[in-house]
């Protein structure tokens, strides 16, 4: 199963009501963001609830939950560990920071894939955006693959295998990295 969510909601630039629309103009939220911002995590979690049987389960959102490239993450993303630990959430997949990239975040003995394709047009050089990126282990994250190269993800489910391939494929086509999601059903 798929699921789009509104970070802009989620993760808004400031408690003052102010968010960035999809243009990345600063607009004035119309309504009450924080009543709107608890209606969406309501949503996903009787959503996921609803849906707890499905084999894989893919979060996708504009804003990463953590990031080892310039922009670090995004305070008001968190909670969305616990429900992809609660839920058997398989992947959050995000852009926002123009790289790729793989990592694995340990919150509370639960392993989040966290994949990041932020590098899919050519806007020009992120080299300095990029530069100060933390490859290393950082407060329970552990990225695995990072590139600032222009690239695309690249889904394959085997559902007899039980298992889904992630790969970043460059903009020749070329494989860059490939990782293999298995289906593990746990016992609550």
């Amino acid at each position: 199963g798929f699921w789009f969510l509104d970070t802009q909601i989620l993760a808004p630039e400031s408690d003052g009501g102010e968010y960035h629309d999809m243009t990345g103009h600063i607009s004035k939220y119309i309504g009450d963001w924080k009543l709107e911002k608890k209606k969406h995590w309501e949503w996903l979690e009787k959503s996921l609830k609803k849906n707890q049987n499905i084999m894989y389960k893919f979060i996708f959102g504009h804003f990463p939950v953590v990031s080892s490239g310039a922009y670090i993450g995004r305070d008001g993303m968190e909670p969305i560990i616990k429900l992809m630990d609660d839920y058997d959430v398989t992947a959050y997949i995000s852009g926002h920071d123009h790289n790729a990239q793989h990592a694995m975040i340990l919150r509370d003995g639960f392993w989040v894939n966290q994949f990041i394709c932020g590098a899919t047009i050519d806007h020009g050089t992120y080299e300095e955006e990029n530069a100060e990126h933390n490859i290393g282990v950082r407060e329970h994250i552990y990225p695995t693959f990072f590139s600032d190269k222009l690239s695309f993800l690249k889904f394959d489910i085997d559902e007899k295998k039980e298992e889904c391939t992630v790969s970043f494929v460059s903009d020749k086509g070329k494989e860059m990295y490939n990782y293999v999601l298995e289906y593990a059903e746990r016992e609550k």
